[in-house]
């Protein structure tokens, strides 16, 4: 008998076609465009989908639902739940389509197979937090880069302190230089400014501050996409996540590096 699930559901309203929208949910091609930079396979009903962001953090999932332009599904099999001896767990993420009015559609996220014990409030609230963050960058795709191929610039490291710690580490002097307090007095449509390492200056708009995440856009990269997240668990892992799309290969370049470097010197 398996135990009582719980769902994460969002939506988003997207300027776009149910055609244009299901292209980016529908293969692996359209995925890598907002998802993780890493997308092989789908395509088909049945077909298999390989999502990566890099060595250790791959995921296969399966596509068991296709209805074109209205309803697609992943699913992963059946595996044992280690909070909870004997039982099963299967984890899925709906996609549903619905036409909506002046040129726009809704899209309504639902993932399904999380336990409802304390043993999972960690990973509930990480991937809540971590779809907001892709919904937002599903739609930023489609209004604003629709067609256009994403660069994805992205670090991931072992965290030394704690989550209050690593925070003006990544921001502060030895981070990104955007601030000396962490996120502490950061708010929703803040313009903050990361200097690189060659003193420039690039602008940031905060869309979204929560004591695991932070994100927002970059006006003076074609609006391309900024993204701290602090993975959940106590002995955790952050990441930092860029999207670029259309900036010049010599920029991607210097920013590769520098993002890079941002990464390394917060753990040192």
């Amino acid at each position: 008998m398996t135990s009582p699930r719980r769902s994460i559901e969002l939506e988003v309203i997207i300027l776009a076609t149910p055609a244009a929208v299901w292209k980016a949910l529908a293969s692996g091609e359209g995925i890598k465009q907002w998802f993780p930079p890493i997308s092989e396979g789908g395509g088909a009903p049945g077909s298999d989908v390989l999502l990566s962001w890099g060595e250790g953090m791959d995921w296969q999932t399966h596509i068991t639902a296709w209805e074109e332009n209205r309803h697609l599904q992943w699913s992963d099999p059946p595996r044992p739940d280690n909070s909870e001896p004997g039982e099963t767990i299967q984890m899925a993420i709906d996609w549903y389509i619905e036409t909506a009015t002046g040129g726009r559609c809704v899209v309504r996220l639902v993932h399904s197979g999380f336990g409802a014990g304390v043993d999972w409030d960690d990973q509930y609230l990480g991937n809540s937090e971590g779809w907001r963050y892709f919904l937002f960058n599903l739609r930023h795709y489609l209004e604003h880069h629709d067609g256009e191929q994403r660069v994805a610039l992205f670090e991931r490291r072992h965290a030394p302190v704690s989550r209050n710690e690593i925070w003006p580490r990544l921001l502060g002097d030895s981070g990104l230089r955007a601030t000396h307090t962490g996120t502490k007095g950061v708010r929703v449509g803040d313009r903050l400014a990361l200097t690189t390492d060659d003193g420039r200056s690039i602008p940031f708009i905060v869309g979204r501050v929560e004591p695991t995440i932070l994100w927002g856009t970059l006006p003076s990269l074609n609006e391309g996409l900024f993204m701290i997240e602090l993975e959940p668990g106590d002995d955790f892992h952050y990441g930092i996540y860029v999207s670029l799309y259309g900036v010049p290969p010599r920029d991607v370049a210097s920013l590769r590096l520098w993002v890079t470097a941002v990464a390394d010197r917060s753990i040192a």
